[in-house]
């Protein structure tokens, strides 16, 4: 994603705190083939979440501005499941 930024400093890259299980978790996935997005969105749902997390996906087809090749992307969401006490 931050390939083309040559401002970015990958030293600062955000990395998430060590423990998730009342955070919201939000991924964003982005790929130039249909094929490949569906794939990066089942191996990101599978490392990020737990089976009681309500999962939220939500995805856009577009043009990339610079290229014009067409990017798929999808946000994916985790949210823990509300605790009944």
């Amino acid at each position: 994603m931050f390939r083309d930024n040559h401002k970015h400093d990958p030293g600062r890259e955000f990395s998430p705190p060590g423990c998730l299980d009342e955070a919201i978790r939000v991924v964003v996935c982005t790929s130039g083939s249909p094929t490949d997005i569906a794939g990066r969105v089942q191996r990101a749902i599978g490392e990020y979440s737990s089976a009681s997390d309500e999962l939220h996906v939500s995805h856009a087809i577009a043009p990339a501005p610079r290229t014009g090749q067409t990017l798929y992307s999808a946000l994916i969401v985790l949210r823990p499941a509300r605790r009944a006490d």
